[in-house]
C-alpha cells in the first residue's frame, strides 16, 4: 500500500506540473504494471476510454467559436451560471461539463454547486 501511495504522489506532481504530464504517464504505468499486473487487467479500459475522448471532445467544443461565445455571454452572473452548469450536466457529465465552461466564467462555486445539485435533476427520471 505505501508503494500505491509514493506512486499517487508521483502522480499527483505531474497534475500541478512540478513534473511534466508525459513524463509522469509512462513512469507510473510502468511502476504500475511491476507492482501488480492483475489490477492493470481488470481496469475497464472501454470506460477509461470513454471518458478521455470525452474530455477531449470538450476541450474541442470550447474552441468553437459559437459555443465560446454563448457560453461567455449566458454565464455571467451566479444564477445564470448555477442553473446553466445544472443544465449543462445534464446533457454531459459534470465534470467535463466544469471544464467546458470554468474558462469563460469566474463563478468557481456557482459551477460547482451546479454539477453537484444536477443529479436532483432530470437524470433521476430514469433510475431503475
Amino acid at each position: 500500500m505505501f508503494f500505491l501511495s509514493l506512486i499517487g504522489l508521483f502522480i499527483l506532481l505531474g497534475v500541478f506540473n512540478v513534473i511534466p504530464y508525459f513524463v509522469v504517464i509512462p513512469i507510473a504505468s510502468v511502476l504500475l504494471i511491476v507492482y501488480d499486473k492483475e489490477m492493470i487487467r481488470q481496469v475497464d479500459y472501454k470506460l477509461l476510454w470513454t471518458f478521455v475522448f470525452f474530455f477531449i471532445a470538450v476541450g474541442n467544443f470550447s474552441q468553437v467559436e459559437m459555443i465560446s461565445t454563448f457560453i461567455k455571454e449566458q454565464f455571467t452572473t451566479t444564477t445564470h451560471t448555477f442553473f446553466g452548469s445544472i443544465l449543462v450536466s445534464q446533457v454531459i457529465s459534470n465534470v467535463p461539463a466544469a471544464i467546458l465552461i470554468a474558462p469563460f466564467t469566474d463563478q468557481v462555486q456557482a459551477i460547482f454547486l451546479g454539477g453537484k445539485y444536477r443529479r436532483f435533476g432530470y437524470d433521476h427520471c430514469f433510475v431503475s
